[in-house]
């Protein structure tokens, strides 16, 4: 009798959600090292990175170290599709605090080979290391040599801590915020923000007498808005009617101009790459540098077949 012949695999198996979770903080663990062994070498050479403050009191160059540390986390995440999880992000903090204790106990055992000796003779271990550098902290002045103080003893270990919280805090930024990202479960894949339009909400007032400004505002982004309800309209329509309107409404030609507006409306398409799964997102833009306000206008769903065409439309 005959037997039909087995299928081949087409595809190698789906890495298991416990195999994407472990790409991710190996990912992580290797920027963490790539990231204090930058710090290290920098040490050698005079520069204490991890000794950054702001106004004495904001560790920002551990702050910067962390975000380095945490961008493999960041690209692993991405890169596999593992959405980062409450426990996950438990997990990255642990591996950071052990990664910045580690660093630490490495860098006295190369300074110290064969061990330690204190003044009388006796050994030091790395505990009491870590004890005198932390209470021998002193604080200097930029691009000076000299001692603004004396050694802060105690204080040294609050100095500590907050090179410690600025490190995981910049170290779990990337990740928390992948964790708020538009994520496709179904497909296991972070979904895309795709710029398809920016509507203008608010014309600059300078020619406007100053008594009409506020109702001449307040058109403005009423017109604006009712801009964003056409294309909201438009999506449920068809592919070809959400094109038109996204166009005609906040052409993407005009983009730079509208972007200099005291207000101004963002459309996104956030959609699957894989699935199309996707949504109308927009929101108001108000204000200028680094004092732009952001505010949720809407989430609107809109069908697979038409977030394909558009994404495709616009490539």
């Amino acid at each position: 009798m005959l037997a039909a012949p087995e299928p081949a695999p087409s595809a190698l198996p789906e890495p298991t959600q416990t195999a994407r979770a472990l790409l991710v903080l190996v990912g992580g663990a290797f920027t963490t090292l790539i990231a204090l062994a930058g710090v290290y070498a920098c040490n050698q050479q005079g520069t204490n990175i991890m000794g950054w403050y702001a106004d004495y009191v904001i560790p920002a160059g551990a702050f910067l170290v962390g975000i380095v540390a945490s961008s493999g986390f960041g690209v692993a995440s991405w890169m596999t599709g593992h959405k980062i999880s409450g426990r996950l992000l438990l997990v990255v903090c642990a591996l950071l605090v052990g990664a910045y204790l580690l660093a630490h106990y490495v860098e006295f055992r190369l300074r110290f080979p064969a061990g330690a000796v204190g003044e009388d003779g006796s050994s030091v271990g790395f505990f009491q290391y870590f004890d005198y550098m932390t209470r021998s902290f002193y604080w200097k002045a930029s691009h000076s040599h000299e001692k603004d103080g004396s050694a802060l003893g105690g204080w040294g270990y609050a100095l500590r801590a907050l090179e410690l919280v600025g490190f995981v805090g910049g170290g779990v930024l990337v990740p928390a915020r992948l964790r708020s990202h538009p994520y496709c479960a179904a497909c296991q894949r972070y979904k895309r923000n795709k710029l398809v339009a920016v509507i203008p909400a608010g014309a600059k007032l300078k020619k406007v007498p100053k008594q009409e400004r506020a109702a001449h505002a307040k058109e403005q982004l009423e017109a604006g808005m009712a801009a964003l309800a056409r294309i909201i309209g438009a999506s449920t329509v068809s592919v070809h009617a959400l094109d038109e309107a996204l166009r005609k409404e906040g052409p993407l030609e005009t983009k730079r101009s509208a972007m200099r507006l005291p207000n101004r409306i963002v459309v996104h398409l956030t959609h699957c790459p894989t699935c199309s799964d996707g949504a109308i997102k927009a929101e108001l833009l108000s204000g200028q540098g680094q004092h732009i306000k952001r505010t949720a206008l809407t989430v609107a769903p809109v069908s697979k077949l038409i977030a394909a065409d558009l994404v495709r439309s616009r490539a």
